[in-house]
């Protein structure tokens, strides 16, 4: 997402994909048919609501060191 590549992710329940990715690239359901769908999606155009390269800057390892920090000198 960072470099501003489409992603495409397996939308499984045992994934905290979806809290990363949200609605800045795409979920395919975890099955061939899904991930062909979305990927015939991507192919033609289509681009996900919300700006990749904004969403993956609310992961950066900075950011989440600072989180980790301050729960630790917190708890």
């Amino acid at each position: 997402m960072a470099a501003g590549c489409v992603v495409i992710a397996a939308d499984h329940p045992e994934s905290a994909v979806d809290e990363v990715v949200d609605d800045a690239d795409f979920l395919a359901a975890p099955t061939v048919d899904g991930v062909a769908d979305v990927l015939e999606r991507a192919l033609n155009g289509e681009r996900p609501p919300t700006d990749p390269v904004e969403r993956a800057r609310k992961f950066s390892w900075d950011r989440l060191r600072g989180m980790h920090w301050t729960r630790i000198c917190h708890d």
